[in-house]
């Protein structure tokens, strides 16, 4: 089996290496691991990043390909040109930048996701959740830890929290069996609940999921999750949290110093690139042009419904139990107590 990893970089990420490399040592060799990672850098730092990384661009089945920053900033256009590298493999996983695979993820991932599908008798499944956190104990060592038994994250919302005010409302994550009893059962019960969100940092599906993807280019960051999933579901996707092992995990800004993991960010880079852009105030304007669209008035609807969040209030209405375990539309919700 083939499987496509999609990877996008903005100008800078000395994780990439790590990405990389515990991607086709970690994996199981029983598959064929396609990487392409489309990095947003103006020249001069594309060739200074190559220069100093370790030979990743040298092997035969990792494409790195430089994608010019003034026209392909923004996480609209970053993930695009990710996408616009695949070719017709039987899956397709993206991840970001800065994550680092356990070993054997490739079967592990495969084998959970025939298990989903089979649950929810739909060939447009996801798996996605979001990926526990990695970290450098000694920060200048190589050597990476992580927790082995934590659960991939489950999304949920803050209620009156948010990304960016009254536009994008904000959510966290945790082991799903500490948030509700009717989630703890269902993932106990099954090992799968259906995910109010999907994550950019954790998508898997069959390859067909890549022609599907494709997000604005005007997207700057937060909006992508959010309308991602609305997308999706609309497309008849069925978006399937696995309750298991972290297969991948991720470096946080939070986990990262000067030391190890920093990497480039959006405002930083564009004020270097001379673009001057207030990026919350871009993300209430796309996000304004995306829900005053009146054809997509009923996909908003129908996933304010399914993720039990009214957007314009970042208010939780409902927690979910499923009825029959199988297709999206036939989840049940009930009122939060």
């Amino acid at each position: 089996m083939g499987i496509y990893v999609s990877i996008s970089v903005l100008s800078w990420d000395t994780e990439l290496p790590t990405t990389v490399l515990s991607c086709l040592q970690n994996s199981s060799g029983k598959n064929n691991i396609e990487i392409g990672v489309a990095y947003i850098a103006d020249q001069e730092t594309f060739d200074f990043q190559m220069h100093h990384m370790p030979g990743i661009q040298s092997i035969e089945n990792v494409r790195i390909k430089r994608f010019p920053f003034e026209e392909y900033w923004g996480i609209g256009r970053g993930r695009n040109a990710a996408i616009s590298m695949y070719s017709r493999q039987d899956y397709f996983l993206q991840v970001d930048a800065h994550t680092y695979f356990r070993r054997n993820w490739d079967e592990t991932l495969i084998k959970k996701y025939h298990e989903a599908e089979k649950m929810t008798n739909n060939e447009k499944t996801v798996l996605t959740g979001i990926p526990e956190m990695y970290w450098y104990p000694e920060h200048l060592s190589n050597h990476i830890d992580f927790n082995e038994e934590q659960p991939v994250g489950y999304p949920y919302w803050m209620t009156g929290w948010w990304w960016v005010e009254d536009c994008v409302p904000r959510w966290a994550h945790r082991d799903p069996t500490l948030l509700t009893n009717y989630l703890a059962d269902m993932v106990k019960n099954t090992s799968f609940a259906p995910a109010i969100k999907i994550s950019g940092a954790f998508m898997f599906g069959r390859g067909h999921l890549a022609g599907h993807l494709r997000l604005n280019e005007k997207f700057v960051f937060w909006e992508e999750e959010i309308i991602q999933s609305i997308e999706l579901i609309d497309k008849g996707f069925t978006l399937v949290y696995p309750y298991m092992a972290n297969p991948m995990h991720h470096m946080y800004v939070l986990d990262s110093g000067e030391e190890y993991g920093p990497r480039a960010h959006n405002d930083i880079e564009l004020k270097k690139a001379n673009i001057h852009l207030d990026l919350k105030d871009a993300t209430k304007k796309n996000m304004a042009d995306y829900f005053q669209d009146p054809r997509n008035a009923s996909k908003i609807l129908r996933y304010q419904d399914y993720a039990g969040v009214y957007l314009g209030d970042a208010t939780t209405k409902r927690y979910f139990k499923s009825s029959h375990g199988v297709r999206r539309h036939q989840y049940a919700y009930i009122n939060a107590k």
